[in-house]
C-alpha cells in the first residue's frame, strides 16, 4: 500500500517491483516460465542452478564464440553471461549446497588474474548516455557525495530518495566531445536496473533543465580486461600511451582497438558497436586478439568480494582491520554481524 500511495516503502520493495523485468519478459517468456516452475514446484533451487525455460533471450555476437570456447552460460536479467569455462564438453557438476566440482576451475581462473591477465564479457550492464548543459548540476542534485565533473575522470555515485534512502548506484564516466558525439556522461549500473533507473533520472529532470537521456544498454557490450598484465595486452590492441601516468586509475578514453593484418588495422570497436552489425570477420578477428586471455565472470566475481559483503550486511557492515595489520578481507563467523578490512590499507583508517 505504502508503495502504490507514495511510491517509496519503510522496507526494501524490489522483489514486487515490475522494472526489474525489461523488454525481454514478454508473454511467451513469462508462458514458458510459469509452465518450468510448475514442473519443479516440488524441487529445491539450488545454488548457481540456471533452468532452461525461456533461454537465450538476449545474447551478443560474442556469445557463439564463448559457448565454442567450452563457456557455462548464467543469465543476467535475459543476458546470457559467462559463468566459468569447462574444463571439457561433457563437465557437468552437480547441484549441491556446498562446493561443487567447478570450484577448482574457478580457482585456477582467480590465480590467472591476480598473477597475468584476463578476459571477460559483462554483457547487459546498464548504460545510460546524458547529455545537455545541465547534466553534471542534475547528477549532483541526484546524488549524495561530489559528482565527477572533469573530462576524462570517473566517479561513483549513489542515489537518494526523498528519505535519504538509497535508491542506486552508479559509476559516472565524463567522455569529452569527439566524432562520436557531444560532451556527456556515462551512467552505469546493475543490469536489473535498466528500467528502474531510467525512470527514476526522467522523472526528476526539472521543466528548465537541459538534460538528455539514452539507453546504450542494448547497443553496446562490456569487455573487462583485468590484471597485472592488463596494460601491456591493452598496449598491443589499442593504439595510444596505456602507461599508469598516461592513463591513470578512475580514468575514461575513446581509443582504437584492433588487431594488424595485411590491408592495416582491423577495426574492432566497430564490431563491438553496435552489437547488431556483427559479421563473421569481426568475430574471427576478435577471437584471435584474445584467444589466450579469455576467463570466466564468476573469478571476477569472486574478487569484489568487498561489494558482496556490502550487500549481503546492507546496515550491519562495519569496518576492521585484520590482525596482522595489512590490506584484505576479514570476515566474522558471526552473522549477521561481518567485519570487512578494505583492500587498500590506508581505507582502514577511514
Amino acid at each position: 500500500a505504502q508503495q502504490i500511495v507514495h511510491g517509496e516503502a519503510s522496507y526494501d520493495t524490489w522483489c514486487l517491483d515490475p522494472r526489474r523485468f525489461t523488454g525481454h519478459a514478454n508473454v511467451e517468456l513469462t508462458s514458458l516460465k510459469a509452465i518450468e516452475d510448475y514442473q519443479n514446484e516440488f524441487r529445491f533451487h539450488f545454488p548457481h542452478e540456471h533452468r532452461p525455460a525461456g533461454r537465450p533471450a538476449k545474447t551478443t555476437p560474442l556469445t557463439p564464440i564463448l559457448a565454442a570456447k567450452g563457456a557455462e552460460f548464467t543469465v543476467v536479467n535475459g543476458w546470457e553471461r559467462v559463468d566459468y569455462f569447462k574444463p571439457s564438453h561433457d563437465f557437468h557438476p552437480r547441484h549441491m549446497f556446498d562446493f561443487d566440482e567447478s570450484f577448482d576451475v574457478i580457482a585456477k581462473e582467480v590465480e590467472l588474474v591476480q598473477t597475468k591477465v584476463g578476459l571477460t564479457e559483462v554483457n547487459g550492464f546498464n548504460r545510460i548516455e546524458i547529455t545537455g548543459a545541465d547534466r553534471h548540476s542534475f547528477l549532483d542534485r541526484m546524488m549524495c557525495g561530489r559528482v565527477q565533473k572533469r573530462d576524462g575522470r570517473v566517479g561513483l555515485g549513489y542515489l537518494l530518495n526523498h528519505h535519504g534512502m538509497i535508491k542506486a548506484e552508479a559509476t559516472v564516466a565524463n567522455i569529452p566531445a569527439s566524432d562520436r558525439g557531444p560532451d556527456r556522461v556515462w551512467y552505469g549500473s546493475a543490469a536489473a536496473s535498466e528500467y528502474h533507473d531510467m525512470d527514476w533520472l526522467t522523472s526528476h529532470v526539472r521543466d528548465d533543465e537541459d538534460v538528455q537521456f539514452k539507453s546504450l544498454t542494448n547497443d553496446q557490450t562490456i569487455l573487462v580486461l583485468a590484471g597485472p598484465r592488463a596494460r601491456d595486452v591493452l598496449s598491443k590492441a589499442a593504439r595510444g600511451d596505456w602507461s599508469k601516468d598516461a592513463f591513470p586509475w578512475l580514468s575514461v578514453r575513446e581509443c582504437f582497438i584492433g588487431i594488424p593484418s595485411k590491408r592495416g588495422w582491423i577495426d574492432l570497436s566497430k564490431w563491438i558497436n553496435p552489437i547488431s552489425s556483427a559479421k563473421p570477420r569481426w568475430k574471427t578477428a576478435f577471437a584471435r586478439a584474445f584467444r589466450n586471455a579469455w576467463c570466466l565472470w564468476k573469478s571476477i566475481a569472486i574478487m569484489r568480494l568487498p561489494m558482496a559483503v556490502h550487500r549481503l550486511c546492507r546496515g550491519t557492515m562495519s569496518l576492521a582491520r585484520s590482525p596482522q595489520g595489512h590490506g584484505g578481507i576479514v570476515l566474522e563467523k558471526t552473522w549477521p554481524t561481518l567485519l570487512l578490512t578494505p583492500v587498500f590499507p590506508k581505507l582502514a583508517h577511514a
